[in-house]
């Protein structure tokens, strides 16, 4: 019976039942998540008139009291909404609907089924034999047959591990690169998280026990158990418990941050690292510190105390390859509790001709509105920082053109 003719009689013949449904369509103006769908009992999935217009039902989902608002420009006096949006915006995605009060107009989309055994990467896309070899994989493609033991590459999330090295032919980094956080690792699973259709993922994973716990002993984190929070090409935030790291990558892997557990803390980046403080910098080292620069190593200080170096034990010793210039505007004073020896091939006294030292030149900085000049090539400020190699100048929203931020 058409859906139309269904919703004429609801008063006498309603829906009271909980039914299987499918999605048909998934578009809606007035972008609230209705769905239209076909129920097999009721209608036929190439025929429309059967089909039905359902509301989304998100778990969590509200607004601040209407009643509560008043007119006004400012964000206070306007209603305030929250909730947990996820609309299934494929065509044939089967869930479960429902009829309030049995109406036929007033139907609602209750939650989805997966497809059997359609689960594999919900929802951290996990590691697998793949036709191409070890790999995250995706969903096995029905096509190929049960005697196909292996399942298609992931190819985007491959590909992305690739490009920042986490994932090559000759090494494979099961930590931060790989996971087994899958649906189908264990039973009950231990894995939670989401999964968009543009491949996002949030995982929180409680981790897979390898073996129980000695008696009288704690209970040790499970492989993989953490959280990790990552884009489709790759972008990461990983907070992992099994070995006890913080780690940060960016898309293409130029850059990383990685806190461990033994306490310390290695960065990595392709291009510049650049610091600002509006106050002081503290640099405080227990052991020692080691730099090195295949470039030039540049100091400039404007403080009046200028620059102050002491070591209270040990020597203190310079050396260059080429030519060292010391010169000083006022008074110099060279002092030795002990002896002190000059030695050179021609030693000038007051005489002969001196070269002048050569102090790093402060540029000025393109775009910066504070620190306007500096010898530093890269000094961020308090946002909005100019700086920033990555921008959209102009907001994208409703009612804004999108042609206009790029």
């Amino acid at each position: 019976m058409p859906a139309e003719e269904l919703k004429k009689q609801s008063t006498v013949k309603p829906l009271p039942h909980l039914y299987k449904a499918f999605i048909t369509r998934s578009l809606d103006k007035s972008s609230m998540g209705r769905l239209q769908v076909w129920i097999p009992e009721l209608g036929h999935p190439e025929d429309p008139r059967t089909h039905f217009s359902v509301r989304y039902l998100s778990p969590f989902a509200g607004a601040t009291s209407p009643y509560r608002s008043k007119q006004s420009l400012e964000f206070k006096d306007t209603q305030k909404a929250y909730g947990f949006w996820m609309v299934p915006p494929d065509r044939d995605v089967e869930g479960l609907v429902g009829f309030v009060n049995g109406k036929a107009n007033d139907g609602v989309w209750i939650g989805s089924f997966f497809q059997e055994k359609v689960n594999y990467t919900v929802p951290g896309i996990p590691a697998a034999m793949t036709h191409v070899g070890p790999a995250p994989g995706a969903e096995k493609n029905k096509w190929d047959g049960p005697e196909l033991p292996t399942r298609p590459p992931h190819d985007p999330l491959y590909n992305a591990l690739k490009l920042q090295g986490l994932f090559t032919g000759v090494q494979f980094d099961a930590i931060r690169g790989s996971c087994t956080s899958g649906a189908q690792r264990e039973s009950p699973s231990r894995v939670f998280g989401i999964l968009t259709p543009g491949q996002h993922q949030f995982v929180m994973d409680d981790g897979t026990q390898m073996s129980a716990p000695l008696p009288g002993q704690p209970e040790v984190p499970g492989v993989d158990q953490g959280i990790r929070l990552r884009t489709r090409m790759g972008a990461q935030l990983l907070l992992n418990d099994e070995k006890g790291i913080v780690y940060i990558i960016n898309r293409d892997g130029t850059a990383w941050v990685e806190l461990t557990n033994e306490g310390k803390m290695d960065v990595f980046c392709t291009d510049d690292i650049s610091y600002h403080s509006l106050k002081d910098f503290n640099l405080h080292v227990d052991g020692d510190i080691n730099m090195q620069a295949k470039g030039s190593f540049n100091m400039r200080v404007e403080g009046s105390d200028g620059i102050n170096i002491n070591a209270t034990t040990g020597d203190f010793q310079m050396k260059t390859a080429m030519n060292y210039v010391i010169q000083a505007d006022l008074d110099g004073n060279l002092i030795t509790a002990g002896g002190t020896v000059v030695k050179s091939s021609r030693l000038d006294l007051n005489g002969g001709s001196a070269v002048d030292a050569v102090p790093p030149v402060p540029a000025p900085l393109v775009g910066n509105t504070s620190v306007l000049q500096s010898i530093c090539t890269r000094v961020p400020e308090h946002e909005p920082w100019l700086g920033h190699e990555d921008k959209k100048l102009l907001p994208l929203g409703e009612n804004l053109a999108p042609a206009s931020a790029w």
